[in-house]
């Protein structure tokens, strides 16, 4: 890549994190991206090294705090903290619940949000170690499966945002996290709820056990598109810096759609396991895991360019730092960097 070419490919990202990436990211971290210019020209991955602790469960979760830590959940309700700049891990801590979290998520003010299997929302203050709010939903008829952030407003002096949950009740609902009121229930799914995320005009997208992806008006509660095409369970939706929505299935295929439309997708990409998770790269590369297995695909998403091999069990979760790295968590109970 020339000089020139890797300058316009600098200014074009800039552009999109100072529109997009404040949308779903702290203001601190989404200006340290901006700061990572080698980052945004492309980088080829090998792995770095592996972090390993003296646990027996599997990682459930990977959490970005910041450029040197991450959070990382077990499966038996605890949380460790690793330093990714020194490979060192720091201390953990445990839920405020005998209940089992289904999930967990960074909210914008860098305290984290749990979900239960008994319908529960807890928000967890990282630097007290210690409970600020629990929201106890009657309205739940099933246990919370994903969640999501909802940005309103980020601003020197105050950070105001909605809270998403999908839950097993085939249900979507918006949360105040002041008032921990319901302020909006999204109905239309046919089954669970899988996955959520936010896309960068800030409607929501949902997939589910019944095959479909939504695109939600959060406004309005409104579905404004339904996409059909998979052959099963939605696994996994991201949004790649072009706009286009990736999603993964059961059925072992990675399809392409365009948010503004439900005619079509682009392209299928068809995998031989399913693929378990997938993360997006600031240059619009894409990265799945499939089986023990990363594969770091091609900005047309039509060409695997890279496969890392390391873990020796199923990946479970994969997150980018801001400074490009990628960590990668895999039921062989390690956490590994690539860079």
């Amino acid at each position: 890549m020339s000089s020139d070419e890797v300058e316009n490919l600098i200014i074009k990202r800039r552009k999109y994190i100072e529109e997009y990436i404040n949308i779903i990211l702290p203001k601190d971290i989404a200006r340290l991206i901006s700061n990572y210019d080698y980052y945004l020209a492309g980088m080829s991955y090998t792995l770095k090294g592996t972090l390993k602790g003296q646990f027996t469960y599997k990682y459930f979760g990977i959490y970005v705090i910041s450029n040197e830590q991450i959070i990382c959940q077990q499966t038996n309700g605890i949380y460790d903290v690793w330093n990714v700049k020194t490979g060192k891990y720091e201390y953990n801590f445990q839920s405020l619940s005998n209940v089992s979290i289904r999930c967990i998520t960074m909210l914008p003010d860098e305290r984290i949000i749990c979900g239960f299997w008994n319908r529960m929302l807890k928000i967890f203050n990282l630097k007290t170690e210690k409970c600020d709010n629990t929201f106890n939903n009657t309205d739940y008829l099933a246990s919370v499966n994903c969640i999501t952030v909802l940005s309103d407003c980020v601003d020197n002096d105050t950070i105001t945002f909605k809270i998403v949950t999908g839950s097993s009740d085939n249900k979507i609902r918006i949360f105040d996290p002041q008032t921990k009121k319901c302020i909006n229930t999204l109905e239309g799914h046919d089954s669970e709820i899988t996955c959520l995320s936010i896309l960068s005009d800030g409607r929501i997208i949902s997939g589910s056990h019944d095959t479909k992806i939504k695109i939600w008006n959060p406004l309005t509660g409104k579905c404004d598109y339904t996409f059909n095409g998979h052959d099963s369970n939605i696994s996994c939706l991201v949004q790649i810096p072009d706009g286009r929505i990736v999603s993964t299935s059961l059925d072992k295929k990675i399809k392409i759609w365009d948010p503004q439309t439900n005619i079509n997708y682009y392209h299928t990409i068809l995998c031989n396991l399913k693929v378990s998770c997938l993360a997006v790269l600031a240059d619009g590369r894409l990265v799945s895991g499939s089986d023990n297995v990363l594969k770091i695909w091609n900005k047309k998403l039509n060409h695997c360019e890279l496969t890392l091999e390391g873990h020796t069990g199923e990946l479970l979760h994969i997150v980018v730092l801001p400074d490009g790295r990628i960590v990668s968590g895999s039921r062989d109970k390690t956490l590994k960097i690539w860079s």
